[in-house]
């Protein structure tokens, strides 16, 4: 600038007198004019440079950061879907655990109820057949008690018939039984005793046998019907614990149904919460100008 003016001086200077001054004050008025147009334009080149600048650092700074923020908002938006899974398999996991419990505790309640039930149908199986084989040796020993005294009732009834008999035959009123003719009736009425006497016996013997199959019958269905019995409660025991274990299936089954309707409105609320929070931290990646004045 000082050198322009020297050379504008020494240009004034070579000028006549009379207007060496005013084209002096003219040029130099000029060229401070041009001097402060390059200034300034010099400047607003700088100016709209650094602006520029600035822009393209903003925009990058602000694209690094909205890259980090955007890669840490996905890492902790997979973390928060890691856990959550993870709450949901264990809280799935437990359900399943619960009713495999349920399940084997009430299997385990009627086993040990079978086992019981068992226990006291042995038991009473054991005594209805001690019961039953006391009565079965209380008739043997009555029968044979019948059977010894039967004989003597019999040799008393047959002496007494024979008496009866053999006085009757001296009471004849006409005289016509002789010696032989009452031998021989003798005779007859003896072995028509002797066949009564077997007759009766056999009728004994019969008669016991049928009161011991008889008694023994009764014995057999006795311990049949116990059976039997014994079989229909275990019959009932085991349709009741199906029953049962169906109702904790149900159970469980209307509790995952809830579970999982109330897991669904709990992704959406996630789904949500993560979409608000990425909301909410948008306006951190949003630019910033710089003044200069």
């Amino acid at each position: 600038m000082k050198i322009e003016l020297k050379l504008l001086k020494a240009e004034a200077d070579a000028l006549p007198k009379e207007i060496r001054k005013e084209e002096w004050r003219r040029r130099k008025e000029m060229k401070e004019v041009e001097v402060s147009d390059q200034e300034r334009q010099f400047q607003e080149s700088q100016k709209k440079l650094f602006d520029d600048s600035m822009r393209r650092l903003t925009e990058k700074h602000r694209q690094i950061i909205a890259a980090f923020e955007k890669d840490a908002l996905a890492k902790k938006h997979q973390i928060m879907k890691c856990r959550e899974v993870a709450i949901w398999e264990m809280e799935e996991k437990h359900l399943s655990e619960r009713r495999l419990l349920a399940t084997r505790q009430l299997k385990d309640f009627f086993f040990i109820l079978r086992i019981q039930m068992r226990a006291r149908h042995d038991k009473e199986m054991e005594q209805l057949r001690r019961y039953l084989s006391k009565q079965e040796e209380e008739n043997l020993r009555r029968q044979a008690e019948e059977r010894k005294r039967l004989p003597k009732v019999l040799r008393n009834e047959q002496k007494t018939r024979s008496k009866l008999f053999r006085a009757s035959l001296f009471v004849d009123k006409d005289g016509m039984s002789t010696v032989d003719r009452q031998k021989q009736l003798m005779r007859e009425f003896d072995e028509k005793e002797k066949q009564r006497i077997k007759a009766a016996m056999l009728k004994q013997q019969l008669k016991h046998e049928k009161q011991l199959e008889t008694l023994r019958e009764r014995a057999k269905a006795s311990l049949k019907e116990m059976e039997q019995t014994h079989n229909e409660k275990c019959k009932l025991l085991s349709e009741y614990e199906t029953a049962k274990l169906a109702e904790i299936e149900e159970e469980f089954r209307r509790e995952k149904e809830a579970w999982k309707a109330s897991l669904k409105h709990r992704k959406q609320v996630a789904y949500i919460v993560s979409s608000g929070r990425g909301q909410r931290r948008e306006p951190m990646h949003g630019t910033f100008s710089v003044r200069v004045a």
